[in-house]
């Protein structure tokens, strides 16, 4: 979590990954992403995508993270 929170500082977005790290290991309501929409001035749509995004980026930070553990695939 801490390599995509340096990812998003270094591409000027730190303020929506601190919004949004809370929502990546749990579900949200719509209400919530409305209310996060809101207070990031996005619509809830973006919200959404970007929470997707987020969970994408961070599943394949921990693949990669246990990659390094293992001598291969199997």
């Amino acid at each position: 979590m801490c390599r995509l929170g340096r990812e998003y500082a270094l591409a000027g977005k730190r303020e929506l990954f601190n919004r949004l790290e809370p929502l990546v290991l749990t579900e949200g309501s719509w209400e919530s992403y409305h209310t996060l929409a809101e207070a990031l001035r996005m619509s809830d749509g973006a919200v959404k995508a970007a929470i997707h995004r987020l969970r994408r980026r961070f599943r394949d930070a921990v693949r990669a993270e246990v990659a390094q553990t293992v001598a291969g695939p199997d």
